[in-house]
């Protein structure tokens, strides 16, 4: 009995003695799995960083493929206006020689046509159908001196025609032109 006692003393001794390091053991091995499921949840976490991370460099390429497509859209846009621009320039310089033909032709056909009707009011009293019947010898010189005034009247009538349509044309050239130098001038807000 002696023995077992004191093996049961030497047991519990050893146990006494290994109970707070056991103890130590567990609370190491516990707090050690605490780390690692915070560990663990770290790692799940920072996968979830990176798998956003990814996320975000997909829709930061495609923006910046959408900005590039934007960036040529509007580079041809520019590109375009630039030679639509070019071309109403050109318009405009080609409607301005027009106009200042138009003008020229007006004026010569209102100085022909003054001249003429100087003439004729300078001549008006020289010639009449009825004094072209009395001077006339026979009634074919009559009717030739009739058919010569009536071409010098149709004459005058097709120049006063050409007259207003030379007039009409300067209206339309510096009407046009007035429209292209709108169209091709942007809009300033003040």
């Amino acid at each position: 009995m002696k023995i077992r006692r004191k093996v049961t003393t030497a047991i519990l001794t050893a146990v006494m003695l290994l109970s707070p390091v056991m103890e130590i053991s567990a609370s190491s091995l516990s707090d050690a799995q605490k780390e690692k499921e915070n560990l663990e949840k770290q790692l799940e976490e920072a996968q979830g960083v990176i798998d956003g991370l990814k996320d975000s460099k997909a829709d930061i390429q495609t923006k910046v493929k959408e900005l590039d497509q934007q960036l040529t859209s509007i580079s041809l846009e520019i590109t375009n206006t630039q030679a639509q621009l070019e071309e109403k320039s050109a318009e405009i310089t080609d409607t301005q020689s027009e106009l200042e033909d138009a003008q020229a032709d007006v004026a010569s056909q209102a100085e022909a046509m003054s001249k003429r009707i100087q003439f004729m009011y300078e001549n008006s009293g020289k010639m009449s159908y009825l004094e072209a019947f009395f001077r006339s010898g026979s009634m074919t010189e009559f009717l030739n001196q009739a058919e010569y005034i009536r071409q010098i009247s149709e004459y005058d009538r097709d120049m006063l025609q050409q007259y207003n349509d030379s007039v009409q044309t300067v209206a339309d050239a510096k009407e046009q032109l007035l429209s292209l130098i709108h169209i091709s001038e942007p809009t300033r807000q003040e």
